[in-house]
C-alpha cells in the first residue's frame, strides 16, 4: 500500500502549480475575510477533497487501473489507499486553514484592540 500513496504523491506533485494556487487563495481568503474563518476552511477542505479524488481519474488514464491490478495490490487495498489518502488531505487541510484563521483572526482582534487604545 505505501507505493501506492507514493504513486499518489507523485501524482499530486506534477499538478502543483495548481496546489499552490488553492494555498494561496486559502490564505488570501483568511486574510481578507469578514472575521469568520468558516468560509475559507470549508473552502480549502472541500478543494483538496476533490483533488484527493482526481487521484482516481489519473489512474483510469490510457489504462492505468488495469495496470495496477496486475501489480500484488488488491482491489480493497486500492480502494483503502484513496480513503486513506482523502480523508489524510482532508484531514491536513482543515487543520492548516482553521490554524492559520485563528491566527489571522487573533493579529486582526489584536491590532483592533491596539488602535483603539491609541485613539
Amino acid at each position: 500500500m505505501k507505493g501506492l500513496f507514493v504513486k499518489d504523491i507523485e501524482l499530486m506533485k506534477q499538478q502543483k502549480q495548481f496546489f499552490i494556487l488553492v494555498i494561496v487563495m486559502g490564505v488570501i481568503l483568511n486574510l481578507a475575510g469578514s472575521g469568520s474563518i468558516s468560509f475559507a476552511t470549508g473552502y480549502f477542505t472541500f478543494v483538496t477533497a476533490i483533488f484527493a479524488i482526481t487521484t482516481i481519474s489519473y489512474d483510469e488514464f490510457d489504462n492505468g487501473l488495469a495496470f495496477l491490478m496486475t501489480l500484488p495490490v488488491t482491489r480493497k487495498q486500492y480502494v483503502a489507499e484513496k480513503y486513506l489518502l482523502g480523508a489524510g488531505l482532508t484531514a491536513a487541510a482543515w487543520g492548516i486553514t482553521t490554524i492559520t484563521g485563528v491566527i489571522c483572526k487573533g493579529v486582526a482582534e489584536l491590532q483592533g484592540c491596539l488602535s483603539f487604545k491609541g485613539a
